[in-house]
């Protein structure tokens, strides 16, 4: 077992302060990127009532068409032994990593960790081992002195191994960031991993003699639970500030800090308890985390979401095809000139099927004629 090291929090959070920053200062980046491909942004407050606000979510549409064509069946990986004496051995291990990757539900998680990078500038997950446990009510069966053939059940907890084996977890990228300077996950000096448990997950994580696979210092846990959870205020991103319902869902919960180097992990809890402090647990001697963008940006880990691409080809359909509606508006429901002197009460003058005007004049009130669109503006909308 690895010796805890001699880590504080204020050491922690000196060392990972710069890439906080730059990860607030992206934060908005991302809520852009969701507003694009949702249409959430809001309509020009300008606009008088009769004129169009539609706007077709063009960006959710490609989004979601192009994550269809790259997520299909699920995935596999093909061993290729790298020399004569690995083929007998080849077959054994495309058959245990087909194993794990139906265990892992890949199938479920790849589309998520892809439709985030379709949609922000990059995407995380994290690769690790996961093992979880759960109870379950067991029987033992003891003689009966009264009847021998009908033994007395005994209930009794038992454990029960859920999973024990690699999980690859897509990470929400705005619970993610990394030293500013890194170019990819290796480079980093550090990447953190935010995660958001409740008093219940943390005590399930504590070491101790009922629970030896458990991960959290036990004493820095009950310094941790002796103080509320101070929980994420008002820190929503744009999908939960759109969806209802999503607002409070950190409510009642700790903020825990994953902090990856290559030589080791320290887990911080609400900025001020170091729950686990150890050497890398992974035999490899590397992050467990894995980054991913759709298009590269220079030597930035940050990449280009394909958000960006649609942004002004969005906002530019919008605006042929309100000024159409518009136009179509002006066209079927024409306004009217009329005499003042011929007309005493403009109230009664009603458009509507089968519709009759008393005037004097038929030259009392005339429509007025607007101008049609021409056929290239449609051609452009079909470009």
């Amino acid at each position: 077992m690895s010796e805890p090291l001699p880590v504080t929090v204020e050491m922690v959070l000196n060392m990972t302060r710069d890439g906080k920053k730059a990860h607030e200062a992206r934060v908005p980046v991302y809520d852009h990127a969701y507003d694009v491909y949702r249409a959430t942004q809001k309509a020009d407050s300008g606009k008088q009532k009769w004129e169009s606000t539609m706007r077709v979510p063009y960006g959710l549409q490609t989004i979601d068409t192009t994550l269809v064509n790259i997520v299909g069946d699920v995935p596999r990986s093909e061993i290729r032994p790298r020399r004569p004496q690995d083929a007998a051995t080849a077959p054994l291990m495309q058959r245990l990593l087909d194993y794990h990757v139906d265990e892992d539900h890949l199938d479920e998680s790849w589309p998520l960790f892809v439709w985030q990078a379709l949609v922000y500038p990059l995407s995380v997950a994290k690769v690790h081992w996961l093992y979880k446990e759960s109870e379950r009510v067991g029987r033992d069966f003891i003689p009966n002195p009264a009847d021998p053939h009908v033994p007395i059940p005994l209930e009794r907890p038992e454990r029960l191994v859920l999973r024990d084996g690699p999980t690859f977890e897509p990470w929400n990228i705005y619970d993610a960031w990394w030293e500013p300077m890194a170019r990819d996950v290796d480079s980093a000096a550090y990447f953190v991993l935010r995660s958001w448990e409740s008093p219940d997950d943390i005590r399930k994580k504590t070491k101790s003699e009922q629970n030896p696979f458990g991960q959290y210092d036990e004493q820095a846990v009950a310094e941790l639970l002796k103080s509320s959870p101070k929980g994420a205020g008002n820190q929503l991103s744009s999908l939960e500030r759109y969806k209802q319902g999503t607002g409070d869902k950190r409510k009642g919960r700790y903020e825990v800090l994953e902090v990856w180097q290559d030589e080791a992990l320290v887990v911080v809890a609400d900025e001020r308890v170091v729950l686990r402090a150890i050497p890398n647990p992974f035999w490899h001697g590397r992050k467990p985390v894995v980054a991913a963008q759709t298009r590269i940006d220079g030597f930035e880990l940050m990449g280009i979401g394909e958000t960006e691409l649609l942004d002004d080809l969005q906002q530019t359909l919008w605006s042929i095809e309100q000024a159409a509606m518009d136009n179509l508006h002006m066209t079927v429901h024409r306004g009217f000139t009329y005499r003042e002197t011929g007309v005493f009460d403009v109230s009664k003058l009603t458009v509507k099927p089968r519709f009759m005007w008393p005037v004097q004049d038929h030259d009392d009130i005339r429509p007025v004629d607007m101008p049609q669109l021409g056929s290239d503006v449609y051609r452009q909308m079909d470009t």
